[in-house]
């Protein structure tokens, strides 16, 4: 399947609804793969990430709805992994409840402005680790939230990294309304900051304050930019 972006022929191609809803002693699992086996441990920075695909041989592309939410109170995390040469999500990642995300591939990671993931704590829970990386260029659009419970827990973090390169043009919210608010690592090789207003345009002459708040009105949380290779370990 061909995606607007022209870049993806899909081996692993996910249009529809598919859900492992987790219960208090199991949490949903969902991997779609186009790899060996990846482990998803949440941990963010390039020593937990660099290399972590293996005989990466096509594409996984998403672009229905991935659920591993929590179905009752007290439900363990959900864990959803999407793993390959390649990999595109256009639609919606649901793991709710203080699960893990991990998007990760060998080539490209392109993350659409449709898609939204979610791994934000019910109740007075905390809220799960997302991250978004490819060993060598992520492109991020989408919308992520990681936010603590209304009624407790911290938020949790988050990392958007391409180890060479990085395209930042998202949302991330991070925040915890009784709790701590999370973090957010950006890790490339090399980092331009550009002003804007989130209409997709760049404008290179935008102020440090213009800088400060583009970037602050579409991230609600902490932001660590690090030296390639350096990120710091979760």
């Amino acid at each position: 399947a061909k995606t607007a972006y022209g870049i993806f022929d899909s081996a692993v191609n996910n249009a529809g609804i598919v859900r492992a809803v987790s219960a208090v002693q199991r949490g949903g699992v969902i991997r779609l793969m186009a790899s060996n086996p990846v482990e998803n441990t949440g941990r963010t920075g390039a020593q937990n990430n660099l290399g972590k695909v293996q005989d990466a041989q096509g594409v996984v592309m998403h672009s229905g709805v991935l659920d591993v939410s929590a179905g009752e109170a007290g439900a363990a995390a959900g864990e959803v992994t999407l793993a390959g040469e390649r990999v595109g999500v256009t639609g919606m990642i649901d793991a709710a409840g203080g699960g893990r995300v991990l998007v990760t591939s060998t080539d490209l990671t392109v993350v659409t402005k449709t898609s939204s993931i979610h791994t934000s704590g019910q109740g007075a829970g905390s809220g799960g680790n997302v991250v978004i990386w490819s060993d060598n260029a992520t492109l991020y659009e989408g919308s992520l939230s990681a936010r603590g419970g209304a009624a407790g827990g911290d938020a949790g973090n988050a990392e958007i990294s391409g180890y060479e390169d990085l395209g930042y043009r998202g949302k991330v919210d991070l925040s915890a309304p009784a709790g701590r608010s999370g973090n957010l690592l950006l890790d490339p090789a090399t980092l331009q900051v550009t002003g804007g207003v989130s209409d997709g345009s760049d404008n290179t002459n935008a102020s440090a304050f213009q800088l400060i708040n583009d970037a602050g009105s579409n991230i609600l949380g902490t932001i660590q930019v690090a030296d390639e290779g350096a990120g710091a370990p979760n």
